[in-house]
Parts: C-alpha cells; structure tokens; sequence
C-alpha cells in the first residue's frame, strides 16, 4: 500500500481527497499544518505529499523544500498557487481530481484505474 500526506487547513479539501485517495487503495495521514507535515516527514516514508496553498505561517512552498530536501526526494504537490516559474509539482483549484490521479500514477507507479471514477468534488 503506498502512504500519503494530505496537509491542509480546510476540512473540505481534506475530506474530497481524503475519501477518494483511500478508495484508490491509499494509506492516508493527515496534517492540518505544514510545520506538521514536516515533522511527519521526518518520522514517516510517504510516496507523495499533498499540500493545499491555503496555508498560514510556515509557507506550503517553504514546507515542500524541506520535506524534499530532508526526505531524499519525496514528492511534494501543492493544489493551487502555481506558476510557471515553479519547480514544484503544483495542480490548479478547485481540483480536478483526474489530474489528482494522473499526478499519482506518475509520481506512485500506480494503475490507472478509471472504473473507479468518483464525480462531483
């Protein structure tokens, strides 16, 4: 089973994906900050690690350099507040989470399993 941390502070953002992620077949932990997600990291492997941008203090982009940096690599998504410039892994908001998936399957090596398709996030 492959792990994953949702960081959020919105229970909505963390409920839709939450719920989903684990019907794929995801192991899921959950942070509600980004200084948490960090520590989490630490202790923790995780295939990827999902952050909303809406964050306060500790920056979702200065999390990402630290989790990747003091992990070897973990993968970092940030949904919403990319840019072009941006070396993160970012996906737009409201999230479509066939993109969501696809990120996943790239990143996890996973199938694609698109019977399982969930509407309406």
């Amino acid at each position: 089973m492959k792990a994953l941390l949702l960081c959020s502070q919105d229970p909505l953002f963390l409920k839709s994906l939450y719920c989903v992620l684990k019907e794929e077949g995801y192991e899921i932990e959950v942070a509600t900050h980004t200084a948490n997600a960090v520590r989490l990291s630490l202790f923790r492997c995780y295939s990827a690690v999902i952050m909303d941008s809406g964050n306060v203090g500790f920056s979702e982009r200065e999390a990402a350099k630290v989790i990747t940096s003091v992990t070897g690599g973990t993968p970092v998504i940030i949904a919403g507040g990319g840019d072009s410039r941006s070396d993160l892994i970012c996906v737009d908001k409201p999230l479509d989470l066939e993109e969501v998936r696809g990120v996943l399957r790239n990143l996890c090596g996973l199938p694609d399993y698109r019977e399982r398709r969930v509407q309406g996030l």
